[in-house]
């Protein structure tokens, strides 16, 4: 009988392998929620493709993207990842929702007993592609517009040093940028008073820790550093009452679920002491009908939850800001997520202003430097985060989604 052994094992082991691969081509999963990418399609088969080997690499990618039980798989191994971590110790992850399939566009981030941080890595290419794509729009801005460019940092600069070892100095990068850009856009200068931020309120009131953003104070010292630039009113953080919203776990502990090893952030918020409360027009594109829609929504709202109650972002093309001064002044402000709460201190020193998020504008009919002749901009200024410098994914999206650009020359 014992002789049979092998065999019974080989023969249900090709069962369960040939169980595993059938498996593969009815599950119709096309997006997968844990690493939040679309999964690989069955590949066409082609002489062409099979002589290159092209096919066998496909149809490997399309197996392992469709295996039973997958995503308990995937979620087992990162449960098992915090366990053996041990106390006090750190751990690099590569960040999947900021990535391509270029190795140079994968962030990375530190995992702490009480946080996790986004790292900077700092690559050549990335960083001249980050340049130029700015220096192209600014070009491209009608005359009379005053021009801007806030580079705002990530908690990773204002780390211990024992977390800093592991990452690479985005302030020289962003000194780089700034000191050749071109003299008629006016860069402003944020990294030292995000630092005084940090000294004065601790590093935890300034930045999320479980989220790659910095808070709405973190925000307010570089709203006023713009604001100075820009030759308008300085605001004061006295003039705005502190309210505590719903404690949360941000983007980075929900990616990797972490939110059993690490305790949610505290959310406050700031509303001006004078009951004044602005509105925003949201334009959004109707799923259903194609169509350009219109909402209002606060610009501030707590009830959203976290970091995006700062503006609403429900796949928005655009926003527009009913600001409180009463003089045709009008900023149009080009940013990825760390400019939803800078803007939030902007709106007393403007009569309007437009938010536009490259990654979001889509679908609109009116191209997008239409929005300058619309609405009679002044201002013009782009928010983008340091991590931006090192991962070209936003920048592209910002030439060719707001100005028709494929490749850069």
């Amino acid at each position: 009988m014992k002789k049979y052994v092998p065999f019974v094992i080989v023969i249900i082991t090709m069962l369960f392998i040939t169980g595993v691969t059938m498996y593969s081509f009815v599950d119709d999963t096309k997006v997968s929620k844990a690493e939040q990418r679309k999964l690989a399609k069955m590949p066409g088969l082609s002489v062409d493709n099979w002589k290159s080997a092209e096919f066998q690499k496909q149809f490997e990618g399309f197996i392992g993207d469709h295996v039973w039980k997958r995503n308990e798989f995937i979620s087992l191994g990162k449960k098992m990842e915090g366990y053996m971590r041990l106390p006090g110790k750190s751990l690099i992850l590569k960040d999947v929702a900021e990535q391509d399939n270029d190795n140079n566009n994968q962030a990375e981030v530190i995992l702490l007993d009480d946080r996790i941080v986004q790292l900077y890595k700092h690559n050549d290419e990335n960083l001249v592609y980050f340049f130029d794509s700015c220096k192209k729009f600014y070009s491209m801005v009608p005359d009379g517009v005053d021009k801007y460019l806030v580079i705002p940092p990530g908690r990773i600069e204002y780390e211990e040093d024992s977390v800093r070892e592991s990452s690479n100095s985005g302030e020289y990068d962003y000194k780089l940028v700034y000191q050749n850009m071109d003299k008629s856009v006016k860069t402003v200068p944020v990294y030292d008073v995000v630092k005084k931020g940090v000294k004065k309120n601790g590093i935890n009131e300034i930045f999320f820790r479980t989220d790659h953003h910095w808070t709405q104070l973190g925000a307010y010292y570089a709203a006023r550093e713009f604001l100075k630039a820009a030759g308008k009113t300085a605001i004061n953080i006295e003039d705005y009452e502190r309210k505590q919203g719903y404690d949360f776990h941000g983007y980075l502990t929900s990616q990797y679920n972490k939110e059993e090893m690490i305790s949610p952030d505290q959310f406050y918020y700031y509303m001006p002491k004078n009951g004044s409360e602005c509105t925003e027009t949201v334009y959004l594109k109707n799923t259903e009908t194609g169509k350009i829609e219109m909402k209002q929504e606060k610009v501030v709202d707590p009830y959203r939850g976290g970091y995006y109650s700062f503006l609403e972002r429900s796949q928005f093309a655009y926003d527009v800001i009913d600001g409180q001064k009463d003089d045709g002044s009008v900023l149009l402000v080009v940013t990825d997520s760390y400019g939803y709460a800078f803007t939030t201190w902007l709106v007393s020193q403007y009569e309007k202003i437009i938010v536009v998020d490259p990654r979001c504008y889509r679908g609109v009919d009116a191209p997008f430097m239409d929005l300058f002749k619309t609405y009679n901009v002044t201002d013009v200024v782009m928010c983008l985060q340091q991590t931006e410098m090192s991962i070209n994914l936003f920048n592209k999206q910002m030439m060719n989604n707001l100005l028709g650009i494929k490749e850069l020359k």
